[in-house]
This record gives C-alpha cells, sequence and structure tokens, in this order.
C-alpha cells in the first residue's frame, strides 16, 4: 500500500472510531450505546426502550436508560470507576482499589451535582443500607484505612443504591473535629483520604498542583514552563545553582517552580500520616490559637503567651514545607496557606482562567484553588476530552471532526451546569452513528 493510501486508510479508521456510519440502524446504535456506557450487552427489555427513543429520535434519553435502569449499575460500579481511578493514582492506573474519593466522585455524577464542586464541597460518599448478611462483612468508614471501600468492592455491592453523602467534617470522618468551622477547607475530594493517601503523602505537596494540572486540565506541567515568571516566592529547597551551574535553574528550574510554589502553598496545612495512615490537617483556628496549641512536627516557630496569630498559623505549616530550607536560605518561607497564581499571563493566558489576562489570583487553602482550577476554560473542556477518549475511543484530538465533536460536548457540558452524568449520555450519542 502506497504512503498516501496508508494515510487515507489511518484517517478513516480513526474517523470511525468517533462516529459510526450513520445508515447503522436502531438496533446496532441501541447495542453501541449500551456497550460503549455499560460494557455489556443490553437484555431485550433494554434494548426494546433504548430503540423506541432512538425512533422518537430520542437518542440522548436513550443514553440515559443504558446509564440508570433497574436491571443493573455497570455504568457506576464498573465505567465511572475504571474513569475515574487514573485521577487517584500518579501513574494513571485505573485498576486501584475504590476509595472515599472515588466513591464520591461517583455518588456526584449519579446525584447530577455540578462537577466544579468537586473541589470544594463538604461531603464524602459512604455505603449505607446493605443486605443484613453484607452488612456483617462490611465495616463502617474510618480516617485511618480504606477497608470499608475495599469491602464493598469485595462483596460487589450496588454502588448506585448503597452510596450516601455525609459531611466531610461528620465526626466518623473528622474524629478531632480538625476542619470543624474552617473557611479553606473541606474541599471535596482535595480533603479525602484517597488523594491525600497518593499527593500529600512524603514528597513536598507540590504533587497536589502538578496532578490538578494534568488531570482537570489535560496539561502537565512542562506545559507551564514560563520563566519570564518572577522567582521571589520559589521556596527554598529548590538549588539556584544545580551541580554549579546557575543556568540550569534559570533556564529550566525557574520556569516551573516559579509558578507551581506559590499555588502549592494552599496545601501548608495538609499531611497524610504514615502511621496513623490518615489525612492531617493542622491549621489552629482563632478558637484554639492560645498559649497551648501545638505546632506541626518540625515546626521553625517556638510558640509563647505572647505570640501573634500569624505565628501561630506559621507553625501549622507542615514540616515537608521545611525540607532541604538550607539549599537557598534566602528562599520563599511558607508561612500560611495564602497561595498565589501567577500563570495568568502569557502563553499560559490559554488555560482561561478566572481573571484578566496578567492579573495575579490569590486565596487561602485548597478549596478556593480548586475552585479556581474549576472555573478555568479548560476544565470543561478536559472532562469533555477525557470522556469521549473513554466512551468513543476517540485518540487523534488534531483532527478537525473530532476537535469540532469536542467543542460542542465542551458547550453542553456547560449548559448543563457541569452535570458529568449528561457529559457522559451526550458523547455516546455523539459517537453512535447517528
Amino acid at each position: 500500500m502506497r504512503v498516501r493510501e496508508l494515510a487515507l486508510a489511518i484517517a478513516t479508521a480513526a474517523t470511525t472510531l468517533v462516529s459510526a456510519p450513520a445508515h447503522a440502524d436502531e438496533t446496532s446504535q441501541a447495542y453501541r450505546l449500551h456497550r460503549r456506557l455499560a460494557g455489556v450487552n443490553p437484555s431485550k427489555t433494554i434494548l426494546e426502550t433504548m430503540k423506541l427513543a432512538i425512533r422518537e429520535g430520542r437518542a440522548v434519553d436513550a443514553a440515559r436508560i443504558a446509564i440508570d435502569n433497574e436491571e443493573h449499575s455497570f455504568f457506576y460500579n464498573a465505567t465511572l470507576k475504571k474513569f475515574f481511578n487514573p485521577w487517584l493514582d500518579e501513574e494513571g492506573n485505573n485498576s486501584i482499589p475504590l476509595n472515599d474519593a472515588t466513591a464520591t466522585l461517583i455518588g456526584m455524577t449519579r446525584d447530577d451535582k455540578s462537577f466544579q464542586q468537586i473541589f470544594a464541597t463538604n461531603v464524602s460518599y459512604v455505603g449505607t443500607g446493605f443486605d443484613a448478611a453484607v452488612a456483617e462483612r462490611i465495616r463502617p468508614p474510618e480516617p485511618g484505612n480504606n477497608l470499608h471501600y475495599l469491602q464493598m468492592e469485595r462483596e460487589g455491592v450496588d454502588l448506585k443504591k448503597v452510596l450516601t453523602p455525609i459531611k466531610q467534617t461528620d465526626a466518623l470522618l473528622d474524629p478531632t473535629q480538625s476542619m470543624q468551622g474552617e473557611t479553606g477547607v473541606p474541599a471535596g475530594i482535595l480533603t479525602s483520604r484517597g488523594w491525600a493517601s497518593v499527593y500529600y503523602q512524603a514528597g513536598t505537596n507540590r504533587a497536589p498542583v502538578r496532578f490538578l494540572l494534568k488531570n482537570f486540565l489535560c496539561q502537565d506541567i512542562d506545559a507551564f514552563h514560563d520563566t519570564t515568571v518572577p522567582d521571589d516566592e520559589v521556596r527554598r529547597d529548590p538549588d539556584r545553582a544545580p551541580g554549579g551551574e546557575s543556568h540550569v535553574y534559570n533556564n529550566k528550574c525557574k520556569g516551573c517552580h516559579a509558578g507551581m510554589d506559590p499555588m502549592s502553598r494552599a496545601f501548608a496545612y495538609l499531611d497524610f500520616d504514615d502511621e496513623r495512615r490518615s489525612m492531617v490537617y493542622t491549621r489552629p483556628t482563632e478558637a484554639t490559637a492560645s498559649e497551648g496549641v501545638k505546632c506541626a512536627e518540625g515546626s521553625e516557630v517556638v510558640l509563647s503567651p505572647d505570640s501573634t496569630f500569624e505565628d501561630k498559623l506559621r507553625c501549622a505549616v507542615v514540616k515537608k514545607y521545611m525540607n532541604n530550607k538550607a539549599s537557598y536560605p534566602e528562599g520563599y518561607v511558607v508561612k500560611n496557606d495564602q497561595w498565589k497564581n501567577f500563570w495568568t499571563g502569557g502563553n499560559n493566558a490559554r488555560v482561561g482562567w478566572p481573571a484578566a489576562k496578567g492579573q495575579v489570583i490569590e486565596g487561602s487553602g485548597p478549596k478556593s484553588l480548586g475552585l479556581m482550577f474549576a472555573q478555568t476554560k479548560a476544565f470543561p473542556r478536559c472532562m469533555a476530552k477525557q470522556v469521549m477518549a473513554h466512551v468513543c475511543l476517540a485518540t487523534d484530538f488534531e483532527s478537525q471532526i473530532i476537535k469540532d465533536k469536542l467543542d460542542r460536548l465542551t458547550e453542553k457540558f456547560q449548559a448543563a451546569n457541569f452535570n458529568m452524568k449528561s457529559l457522559f449520555a451526550e458523547t455516546a450519542v455523539m459517537c453512535m452513528g447517528l
């Protein structure tokens, strides 16, 4: 086969991944919709109901039948779990065990909640209402382990039926009430055990910034490299002359750290305790910021009865923010969880941050940082792109055909108040062959 003919064949194959032949009959379309959303063939009853909806021009209703019906919950137990899991694993593994973050994402999808709230809401989904025999084998949720979710998965419970929202500040999940009355937390999945066990464990709390960019804006940290951003808020641990070469820092390291470090301060009071196997939130509140307040391990501050509240905030900054502080002692000292976004100008303005081009965005804590990400123009497009890749097996996002479809899906997702269930339904219809 000649090169030109081969290129044409590849392009044709890529297009058919997204759009099946327009002449596909209602039966084929219904089967395709159901398999893409639920992963299995429909029963005869569901098939006939879906075919009728397609025949009447209600293809999205047909997709919703594949998602929600009385016969099965494959969309929630399998499709959504595999879709969300890569967000909770640094390697993007989709076969990790169920955890509180994944369960919360599944529950919010089921309940038609706005996906802009996944970083900002005081909610965690747990399992309740199990059959008596199953209930004996499932422990209640605990902040120090993942057994509740592992056991639900092992028992094969119906997530559509058993997932129930409770507050993250509930004594069951936050027995010390460390987040009660705060404004920067809870922060949805950003203050879940599942997220904390991956992104706050060890490290320097820069990982949550990188994976917010990668998983929710669909652009990894290297895409934000910008050496024009001032580096006066880069922390003390990056060596300003790696290997004795200052140009390595100025031309490479600075380009990421100058933007990432100021944002990473949002997580200054968050850690994952390896011994207790739970997330830790250390910020003292006005009510408890008194002589007896306990500082985070390794704090640089020694409190006294005369200490200011600013001192007490600094004493709560977790130890990892002081790692390797001798590398460059003149670097930025993290004193609280106030963060800034300096990446709103230049090429990074492409994200569509919720601010004027070049305007510094500021906030305190992970909740406001998460909301900023969710309010970008890149967020809904990234969600639509990932659903399109998952449901339609689309890969060539440089194709104009796929770009046009992605534009429409993004608009529909926004118009539906960031409803993830609607996005799955609309996507499946768009690539089923209508």
